[in-house]
């Protein structure tokens, strides 16, 4: 999928972390509509501290998840500063989906495994 003409050009305004996130505000308060096409301009510097947790961009005062095109969380420590990130917006539930993966960093999150409990008699 390619991104059109009409897509939203979104730049940071500000960067933090909170509740185990890290929060990306942007300059409006526009929100897509389903499969529109965003840019991302990161022009702040990225927290130090912020490494590896799942980024969001905040609209307005609702935070959007970010997701891979493969469906995984964006880790903040994917992403660099100065750089432009193609983005889709989703509405099921709402999020973006970064679609220039190969811009992406590689993380070092590495998930906990969930614990599986078998009853073998």
């Amino acid at each position: 999928m390619s991104c059109c003409c009409n897509q939203i050009n979104y730049k940071s305004t500000a960067i933090a972390v909170a509740d185990g996130n890290m929060n990306i505000s942007v300059n409006s308060t526009n929100v897509p509509n389903n499969l529109e096409c965003a840019t991302l301009v990161i022009c702040q510097t990225i927290p130090t501290q912020a490494a590896p947790i799942p980024v969001q961009i905040t609209i307005g005062a609702t935070n959007y998840p970010v997701f891979t095109k493969a469906g995984n969380k964006l880790m903040s420590d994917q992403i660099r500063t100065r750089r432009r990130y193609f983005m889709v917006f989703g509405n099921n539930p709402n999020h973006f989906s970064v679609m220039n993966c190969e811009t992406l960093c590689p993380t070092s999150f590495v998930p906990t495994p969930a614990v599986v409990i078998s009853d073998i008699d």
